[in-house]
């Protein structure tokens, strides 16, 4: 239903289509990993004491029903955000960065950017996602409050103007054709040295679609992962390259000296001193 509706918005001229979308099949929901990236996963129950988690274990509070689509797209959105935590010796520090997460629902990759040292989290997320999230980071062993903002996406991309150029990450796991028509505004708030990680869509066409929208918001492809039928890829600004100075003169370079005199072709002149008439040829007599 996504790419049908992505097809009537591209055909629409200046007349407002309004669709009515419902869903006839649930899909089936799929038992969480025993594992996702280098965390093991354990899961409590919703509320009350709970124990700390080990160093290597992340706490998922509470019954979290998710399609088998769903898994892998954290997978995904985990691995690329830890990989981005963890730069290469002698590459800019990424920790310590302000961070904006944007799902739907609670994403294991919050608690396992905190555990991998982000700064200050964001979240723009509903009511319900915002207390999950929450409960999320408690259950890990995190009592920090993210900033929520749960007002609709035009309205924070017109009105937050405190958030332009501020992240060092954004993380994104949604719909890839509402995460293309979000990339222009996320793009605006990304730190020049940032990352924006984009998870949940299929290669081929739905990756082409998220490479014309980073494109067009002034973003590059630094690295993917595909797990199956699902990816994920990391964007960061396209730098900047200098401008071409200005054309002056001739283009092609002078690859001999010219002479000092130009040669010119003198016109041939009859020479004065030359008999005309030695030039026949004299007839022999055949009766001699």
């Amino acid at each position: 239903w996504e790419e049908s509706c992505r097809a009537v918005e591209r055909a629409r001229s200046e007349n407002v289509v309004e669709l009515t979308v419902s869903r006839i099949l649930d899909l089936p929901p799929a038992d969480p990993p025993s594992t996702l990236g280098p965390w093991r996963l354990r899961m409590g129950p919703a509320g009350g004491e709970q124990a700390d988690p080990a160093p290597d274990e992340l706490v998922l509070p509470g019954l979290w029903p998710a399609a088998r689509r769903w898994w892998i797209g954290e997978e995904l959105l985990l691995a690329l955000t830890v990989d981005h935590l963890a730069p290469p010796p002698g590459a800019p520090e990424t920790r310590g960065q302000p961070a904006l997460f944007m799902t739907p629902r609670p994403s294991a990759a919050v608690p396992a950017a905190v555990r991998r040292g982000v700064g200050p989290l964001s979240l723009i997320a509903g009511a319900a996602a915002q207390l999950a999230t929450l409960e999320l980071l408690a259950a890990n062993g995190h009592q920090a409050e993210p900033e929520a903002a749960d007002q609709p996406f035009t309205v924070l991309a017109r009105k937050r103007d405190d958030w332009l150029g501020r992240f060092g990450l954004i993380a994104v796991h949604l719909s890839p054709y509402l995460a293309a028509r979000r990339l222009r505004a996320l793009a605006s708030w990304l730190a020049p040295d940032g990352a924006l990680i984009v998870s949940g869509f299929a290669p081929g066409a739905q990756t082409a679609h998220l490479l014309r929208a980073a494109a067009r918001a002034g973003l590059e492809l630094a690295a993917s992962l595909v797990v199956g039928e699902w990816g994920a890829m990391r964007l960061t600004r396209i730098p900047e390259r200098e401008a071409l100075p200005p054309l002056t003169g001739s283009v092609v370079p002078d690859l001999v000296e010219p002479p000092e005199k130009p040669f010119r072709l003198e016109p041939e002149t009859p020479d004065e001193d030359l008999d005309q008439d030695s030039l026949m040829v004299a007839e022999e007599d055949d009766e001699g």
